[in-house]
Formats: C-alpha cells, sequence, structure tokens
C-alpha cells in the first residue's frame, strides 16, 4: 500500500522564511559587487530620481554656452542671440537578468564565503551587460582624435607628444581634464608603465597608488576598458585636421569621457528573487533589472573623445 508523507509544518514554514529572507541576505551583496565590477557604467551620471514617480523616458535638454561678451553701444539695443536646445532622452525599457539554481541554500546563506561568491558572480554578469551596453552607446560619438602616425605605422602606445596632443585638443574644447576619465585598450594601457615620468610613484606623490595601476594622467584618472574592440561611426571627424572623416573600419583604442557625457536610469536596479522548486529540490534565484542609458551630447558640444589610430582596423587595438 503506498503511502504519501507529509512535510511537517515547521519545515514548510522554514520554506517560506527562506524566500522572504533570500532577498535580505543577497541584495546588498550583489548590488555591491555589480558596482565594484562596473568600468563604462561607472562613468555614468544617475538620473534615476527623475523616474521616480514612474515613466519610462526621460528628457534632459542641452545647456548651450551663452554669446560672447560684447561692448554696449550708447543707444544701441541688445542683441539677444538665440540658442537652438536640442533635448536628450533616456528611454528606461532595458530589462536583463541572471539567473542560477542552488542546492541546499540555506547551508549557503550559513556560510558568508559561498554567499559572497554567488552574489559576485550575479553581479559581475550584469555589470559586464551594463559595461556593453554603455559603451556601444559611446561608440556613437562623432568626435574623433587620431593618434599622430607620421610614420603611417601602428604602435598602440601612448607617448608623451600624442598625449600633449590631446591635453590640447581637450582645452580647445573646454574640456577640463579634472571632470574627465580616460578609458584605455589593453594596449593603450600597458603602453602608459613605460612612462616613467606619469606611473612612477615618486613622480606621482601617492603612496597608497597600488602595484600595476597607472593611478592619474593630466589630471584624468585612468582606466582600462573590459569591453572588447568597437569601429567608429562612419560620421566620426578627425578632429586633428589629418582628415575629414575616420573611416567607418576604425577601430577605436580608447575614450576621454567628460563626468556629464552619459546618463543612465534605473525604474529597478539589480534585485535577487527566489522560490523553491519540488522537482529539483533546489532554489531558483533570479537577479534583474531595468535600465536605460544614453550618450548626452550633440553636436555643439565635446563631452567625449574617440581615441584611434587611422591605420588601426582590426582587434588587436584592444588585445
Amino acid at each position: 500500500m503506498a503511502s504519501t508523507q507529509t512535510i511537517p509544518i515547521a519545515d514548510q514554514t522554514g520554506f517560506d522564511e527562506l524566500e522572504v529572507f533570500i532577498p535580505e541576505i543577497w541584495a546588498d551583496s550583489i548590488r555591491a559587487s555589480f558596482k565594484k565590477s562596473l568600468v563604462f557604467g561607472s562613468l555614468t551620471r544617475d538620473y534615476s530620481s527623475l523616474i521616480s514617480g514612474g515613466g519610462d523616458k526621460i528628457n534632459i535638454p542641452t545647456m548651450q554656452d551663452v554669446a560672447d561678451a560684447v561692448e554696449k553701444t550708447q543707444g544701441a539695443v541688445v542683441d539677444y542671440a538665440t540658442r537652438d536646445e536640442v533635448d536628450m532622452n533616456i528611454s528606461v525599457n532595458q530589462h536583463y537578468y541572471t539567473s542560477v539554481m542552488i542546492e541546499d541554500l540555506a547551508k549557503i546563506q550559513s556560510a558568508s564565503e559561498l554567499v559572497g561568491g554567488y552574489a559576485d558572480s550575479l553581479g559581475y554578469k550584469l555589470a559586464v551587460h551594463m559595461d556593453t551596453a554603455v559603451a556601444t552607446k559611446l561608440a556613437t560619438n562623432i568626435n574623433g582624435f587620431n593618434l599622430d602616425n607620421s610614420d603611417s605605422s601602428v604602435d598602440r602606445v601612448l607617448n608623451k607628444t600624442r598625449l600633449a596632443s590631446l591635453l590640447s585638443y581637450m582645452y580647445k574644447v573646454k574640456l577640463n581634464p579634472n571632470e574627465c576619465t580616460l578609458v584605455l585598450s589593453h594596449k593603450l594601457y600597458s603602453s602608459l608603465f613605460a612612462l616613467d615620468d606619469f606611473v612612477h610613484l615618486s613622480k606621482v606623490g601617492n603612496v597608497n597608488l597600488p602595484s600595476g595601476s597607472v593611478g592619474q594622467l593630466m589630471g584624468m584618472n585612468v582606466v582600462p576598458s573590459n569591453v572588447g574592440c568597437i569601429q567608429v561611426p562612419a560620421a566620426c571627424v578627425d578632429e586633428t585636421g589629418v582628415a575629414d572623416t575616420l573611416a567607418d573600419d576604425i577601430v577605436a583604442g580608447g575614450y576621454v569621457v567628460h563626468n556629464s557625457a552619459l546618463g543612465v536610469a534605473y525604474s529597478k536596479r539589480p534585485t535577487p528573487v527566489a522560490e523553491y522548486d519540488m522537482d529539483y529540490i533546489a532554489h531558483k534565484m533570479v537577479t534583474d533589472m531595468i535600465y536605460g542609458c544614453n550618450l548626452l551630447q550633440d553636436t555643439n558640444q565635446v563631452r567625449a573623445i574617440t581615441i584611434c589610430e587611422g591605420s588601426q582596423t582590426t582587434a588587436a587595438a584592444w588585445d
């Protein structure tokens, strides 16, 4: 005669408690891992508060410089120069998730190392997606800076001459280096270690500079990118004057990013949800987020600069 064993009431309550308890234990760890793993995403300005009351689109008007100061002529009326403002927007309509199935969740939650391992992985995977999404928006930038290649070679090296030229262009377009971040490919980032003037501790004067880190260049924080090669758009203009436009098969080697260049908004930050599945005798966990991001720049402003070498058309720009 067959019999059916009933799960004790106490154990059933335990399942419910775990389902409620999971977000409280995991959410902070997952969000911390997500934030720590961001590279391009960490350069964004957060506009989430603008949709706290609902909605899925944020309109951000541009603000152009006012007209230059002119001499006042007695009896002459003031000339009010018009400015064509452009509305830029962020559509908060991207919904992405990571998931995992965990057996014996209670045992895992009792060991902080195991919780940290799963949380790091869930947060990291969402961060990689976010960085790719932000980098894709940044890749639409049409302000290109072609590193000087007088001998037509492609050496993927940043030297003093190239850095000085880049800084000169930044001042020309009114970009304050102290408000910018330099994001570089693996090749360009590694080349900086040959510049003792910039990376040597005695030159930097920062005793807390970690080993294997560049620190700052010309007042800009420098970080290596975790996103692979991206080709420049066909409309990308070479601001160095070597050519009017860059070929659309050129691969970017890095970016100068002003702290107002990129915007992001979340209607739902990384949030874990779990349920117990009797079929698998395990907990299924999903961590999802809803967001939008965009490059907040029009033709009247330079908030981002794409760095490239005119002859570099392969993924080797980043390798």
